[in-house]
């Protein structure tokens, strides 16, 4: 998975308070949500989320790199909707 992707799910996750729901309103199935979110901690060797059957709650480190990935989403949206001014 790419780390655009693995971004977007992970604000969706936070987003949305949990992985089932973030699942829902991406329309991707659970395993992959659960494993975008473990690949995602182990490349950046840090865990983002303590995960329980109810909720999700932000580690420190998550919560710095939640941050971080809403600016960069934003960020690129901001860009690909400047784009499609400039072609207009």
């Amino acid at each position: 998975m790419d780390q655009l992707a693995a971004m977007q799910i992970f604000t969706n996750i936070v987003d949305r308070g949990g992985c089932v729901r973030a699942s829902e309103a991406l329309g991707i199935p659970k395993s992959v949500i659960f494993r975008s979110i473990i690949l995602l901690e182990s490349q950046l060797g840090a865990r983002l989320i303590c995960r329980t059957t109810r909720n999700v709650r932000l580690t420190e480190e998550g919560a710095y790199y939640y941050g971080m990935c809403k600016r960069i989403l934003s960020a690129i949206a901001e860009a690909d909707l400047s784009e499609g001014q400039n072609q207009a």
